[in-house]
C-alpha cells in the first residue's frame, strides 16, 4: 500500500506543479505588473483558503477534491478528443452536419 500511495502523491504533485509552472509561464509572458500581482494574490488567497478548510472541515474538502478532480477529468478527455478530431481533419465534417442540422430545424 505504501508504494503505491508514494507513486500516486508524486504524480498529483509532479502534475499540479507542472499546470502551476505552465500558467506562471503564461501569466509572465504579459508586459503588464497588473496580471502578475492578481496572479500571485489568487494564488495566495486559494492555498490560505484550502488549507483553513482542510483544518475545520477535512470530509467536506476532500469531498471538493475528488469532484473538482472528476471535473477535470472530464475536461481533459473532452479536450483530446477535440485534439484529435482537429489533428485527423474529421472537424470538417462535423462542422458540416452540426451546419445541415441547424438549417433543418
Amino acid at each position: 500500500m505504501v508504494v503505491p500511495a508514494i507513486l500516486l502523491g508524486g504524480g498529483l504533485a509532479a502534475t499540479t506543479h507542472g499546470t502551476k509552472l505552465g500558467l506562471r509561464y503564461a501569466v509572465d509572458a504579459s508586459p503588464e505588473p497588473v496580471t502578475n500581482a492578481l496572479a500571485n494574490f489568487g494564488e495566495l488567497t486559494t492555498i490560505a483558503a484550502v488549507a483553513v478548510a482542510i483544518w475545520h472541515h477535512p470530509y467536506i474538502t476532500l469531498a471538493l477534491a475528488l469532484g473538482l478532480l472528476a471535473l477535470l477529468i472530464l475536461l481533459v478527455h473532452r479536450i483530446v478528443r477535440t485534439l484529435r478530431r482537429l489533428l485527423s481533419g474529421d472537424w470538417s465534417r462535423q462542422a458540416r452536419v452540426t451546419t445541415e442540422r441547424s438549417r433543418q430545424v
